[in-house]
């Protein structure tokens, strides 16, 4: 399973769930993005069971970009119980987002 593209109303449904989120920050036309989709849905089957995980397109959600004072993209957030436990920019690998979230959980 893929990371879910999430719009306004499911990002609130996903940070209201009881399991913890990880959201990536994302923009189409980001190479750096591209490039780490891969991973990221990789990390989106091997946590499944213990997070909650999404994309929002940063192009397409202007007010949650400023929000959550996104400026650059890829930026992964990780979230419990609705607030920002920590976000890491750009990660490089699969085994670089395994290690934000391992190290946080």
């Amino acid at each position: 399973m893929s990371a879910v593209h999430l719009n306004k109303e499911s990002f609130a449904q996903l940070l209201a769930s009881e399991k913890p989120a990880l959201v990536e920050f994302w923009a189409p036309w980001c190479g750096h993005c591209r490039d780490l989709e891969g991973a990221f849905d990789q990390i989106a089957q091997e946590y499944a069971d213990r997070l909650a995980i999404g994309k929002i397109n940063i192009d397409d959600y202007p007010q949650l970009t400023q929000q959550y004072f996104i400026e650059y993209v890829p930026t992964l957030m990780l979230f419990s119980e609705g607030s920002v436990v920590d976000f890491v920019i750009s990660p490089g690998s699969r085994d670089a987002i395994a290690q934000f979230i391992d190290e946080r959980l």
